[in-house]
């Protein structure tokens, strides 16, 4: 993308190109600039990830499940007291 904060404060994000003072509106303005490359490269981009927890619970978990993602659960032992939990997107 560039050099953001050069961007913001003088409207240019290359080296070499004349710089000049800007008003605090156009700071914002260039601001925005950004705000908005930045929506529209990361709603165009599919990103994996996934968490690891542990659960403690005083009574046994029955179920643990998730309308939109995939769930790996594994009891620590019989009385279902105690579980690892890897939760993913993909």
């Amino acid at each position: 993308m560039g050099d953001e904060l050069a961007y913001i404060n003088s409207g240019h994000q290359l080296k070499g190109t004349s710089k000049k003072k800007v008003t605090n509106e156009e700071k914002e303005d260039h601001i925005e600039d950004i705000d908005e490359a930045h929506r529209a490269y990361y709603q165009k981009q599919s990103f994996s990830w996934s968490l690891g927890m542990e659960i403690n619970s005083s009574s046994s978990l029955e179920r643990i499940t998730s309308p939109t993602h995939q769930i790996d659960v594994q009891f620590k032992d019989e009385s279902a007291t105690q579980a690892i939990i890897s939760i993913a997107n993909q």
